[in-house]
């Protein structure tokens, strides 16, 4: 039997080496936790790099698929802790073909990831950007501009959110704040019911318009809200197309839960669903309760962007129905669907534009 009396000395000993030590021993603890938490980082990252790696690929893949490419000038990963995780110059997004040709560029961007969490990661802009449309160009400035990215343990998309803050868009517009967010939902479908996989929202506040512009309304859009569902798990499996038309299959679509739109005198809220045909192209319908809607409709048949015959027969339609909210309004309200399908844009079920072959998918 070992008896506890026969540690004393030893724990005398430790006490007296101790009192005498102390310095090193907590230098040489620190050091420990160091080292440990260095290698943990280190690993930590080496995951980041392998996720963004795999993530860009596939990314890639998928944008080829659909008619799109993404180039850079210089692309560099690093899981060294002091560098960024990944740093990019002269990015470009840009379609490979159709009728218009645009791009998107972005002179400069990194990402470092969470110092505590290595599978959130945060990609801050630098520079300026640009857009480009057939021979239409402009450059654009953002006071904070970047995103947010974030992996699940087991390397798995989990959400992304991307902020522009004061913007300026060349003699186009200004906007005070742009979000854009997307996030995996982990519903799992029981029978019959259809669950959401992926929920996106998106909003615009406070934009200002280029007074050389020809725009309906007023110059100053308050807010533009957009929520979004993709409702049905999409496999990404095999190709885009391929797994497209498993997921429409499988009952899949988009389900538009929230709609708001503040283009004073215009103000509009909705919702709806946007499913696809056979041929993958968009099947909109959005039920919309607005005012000054009979306004917009106008300034836009005025502009020639409507077609003056449809408009003319939707607006008798619409103001058989119009209302006033309060008696001293100035604009009706009214209630009406906006669809749009094969090329052709609806309300009241009357065609009021239809569009040519690759102005509008």
């Amino acid at each position: 039997m070992i008896r506890p009396a026969s540690f004393l000395p030893l724990l005398s000993d430790f006490k007296s080496w101790f009192l005498k030590n102390r310095l090193g021993f907590f230098s040489g603890l620190f050091s420990f936790v160091v080292i440990i938490t260095f290698i943990d980082i280190t690993l930590s990252r080496n995951a980041a790099v392998r996720n963004l790696k795999a993530e860009l690929a596939q990314l890639t893949a998928v944008l080829n698929q659909t008619g799109l490419d993404i180039a850079w000038d210089r692309l560099e990963f690093n899981n060294i802790f002091f560098y960024p995780l990944v740093e990019a110059e002269n990015l470009r997004l840009y379609n490979l073909r159709g009728t218009h040709l645009w791009s998107y560029g972005i002179q400069k961007i990194s990402a470092r990831p969470n110092l505590f969490n290595a599978r959130h990661v945060n990609f801050v802009i630098s520079g300026d950007m640009h857009l480009q449309y057939d021979s239409l160009s402009r450059a654009v400035q953002a006071q904070t501009a970047g995103w947010q990215l974030e992996f699940s343990k087991d390397g798995q998309f989990e959400e992304l959110e991307l902020q522009f803050d004061d913007t300026d868009i060349k003699d186009t517009a200004k906007i005070k704040t742009v979000i854009a967010a997307v996030r995996r939902l982990h519903n799992v479908t029981r029978g019959p019911v259809l669950l959401p996989s992926l929920e996106g929202h998106l909003e615009i506040s406070d934009t200002t318009l280029n007074g050389l512009l020809d725009y309906p309304l007023g110059a100053e859009i308050e807010r533009i809200y957009l929520k979004a569902n993709l409702m049905g798990e999409l496999p990404l499996k095999d190709t885009i197309i391929l797994d497209g038309e498993k997921w429409l299959h499988n009952g899949g679509f988009i389900e538009i839960p929230s709609l708001n739109v503040s283009w004073k005198p215009l103000l509009m809220v909705g919702n709806g669903s946007i499913s696809f045909d056979e041929n993958f192209s968009p099947v909109i319908t959005i039920q919309t309760s607005s005012t000054a809607f009979l306004n917009l409709l106008d300034d836009l048949q005025k502009n020639e962007f409507l077609d003056r015959k449809g408009v003319f027969v939707a607006n008798i339609l619409l103001n058989a129905k119009a209302f006033k909210l309060h008696e001293d309004d100035k604009y009706l309200t009214v209630t009406t669907p906006i669809s749009y399908r094969d090329k052709t844009l609806a309300i009241e079920n009357v065609t009021v534009k239809t569009f040519q072959t690759g102005s509008a998918q």
